[in-house]
């Protein structure tokens, strides 16, 4: 699952729920653009998906790059995402 630093997009750790049920793998993946500067409650949401996911069992990682598909295919490669 692709995230970002939207409030709303916690609800997309939905899925980690379902996954655990299942045993499925789960990664959340967060593309952190290097130039940019996270606001306080942007880096409280980053902090907030890492509790959560650890809560479920699931694997949060945090990538920076600067093209977010260049980031998430070089993660999907790395990982046996499909």
């Amino acid at each position: 699952m692709c995230s970002s630093t939207y409030p709303n997009s916690l609800q997309l750790l939905r899925g980690a729920r379902m996954a655990s049920y299942m045993n499925a793998p789960f990664y959340a993946v967060l593309v952190n653009h290097p130039d940019r500067f996270l606001t306080k409650a942007q880096s409280l949401h980053v902090e907030t998906y890492g509790k959560l996911c650890e809560e479920f069992n699931r694997q949060f990682l945090l990538v920076n790059g600067t093209n977010i598909a260049k980031a998430i295919s070089e993660v999907a490669k790395k990982y046996p995402i499909i």
